[in-house]
């Protein structure tokens, strides 16, 4: 809503991830964009929702039949998420951190069933390399409970319509290598990323591939404006 500012969003997300478990996420978000000065804003967001978690032990088998606390059948939970960010930019540096999964966390919840808090922060800059490229350097950290996630990767754009990136990921005892190629085509993005395991991990799962699609509704805020001399 380019007079207020202001934009709303919906999100639903379905994720089986592990042996057992199903997690069901819907939300709605609301963000407000503050103008500093011509080149610079400050974003605000805010979303709030359910998450639902499912967990069936019965997909498991236990080698310690004697731990209490794994459920004998199937257990179901939903729980109230809510999720605070905000974000800095400027034609050159972004740099933004949030919430997510926040408040409303009732620890007599199994840990199985109940959200896991974390925090993000991340810095991208954007220099100009010649007419035609633009160098997008990333950093990200992420903390989710006891994990530690950092994240770097380095994307060139061309032209504005092509990309293509290299990344690392380390987390221990999780590493990986990342691959990233795209393009843009009006407001319509089709991107492929590969992910490499590295470590531990790798005896587990190796690789991963990963398609998106995303299309953009065109708005006036979406055009950039002539710059004033």
């Amino acid at each position: 809503f380019d007079k207020a500012k202001s934009g709303v969003g919906l999100s639903i997300s379905h994720d089986m991830a592990g042996v057992g478990y199903q997690t069901i996420n819907a939300k709605v978000a609301y963000s407000y964009q503050i103008d500093l000065w011509k080149k610079g804003i400050l974003s605000l967001g805010v979303s709030g929702g359910i998450l639902n978690k499912n967990f069936d032990p019965r997909e498991h088998v236990l080698k310690d039949i004697g731990d209490m606390n794994f459920p004998d059948e199937r257990v179901n939970r939903v729980n109230p998420d809510f999720d605070f960010g905000l974000e800095f930019s400027t034609p050159w540096v972004m740099v933004g951190g949030a919430v997510n999964h926040s408040g409303m966390l009732n620890k007599n919840i199994p840990e199985t069933l109940r959200p896991t808090e974390s925090y993000t922060a991340h810095v991208r800059g954007n220099i100009k390399a010649g007419e035609i490229c633009n160098l997008i350097p990333a950093v990200t950290y992420m903390n989710s409970s006891q994990f530690h996630v950092y994240d770097a990767n380095f994307t060139a754009f061309f032209v504005e319509k092509y990309w293509i990136g290299l990344g690392a990921r380390y987390t221990k005892p999780i590493s990986a290598m990342i691959a990233s190629l795209g393009f843009e085509w009006n407001f319509l993005r089709i991107g492929y990323t590969y992910e490499l395991s590295l470590g531990q991990v790798s005896n587990v799962s190796y690789h991963t591939h990963e398609v998106t699609l995303s299309f953009k509704i065109p708005t006036n805020r979406c055009k950039p404006k002539p710059v004033e001399e």
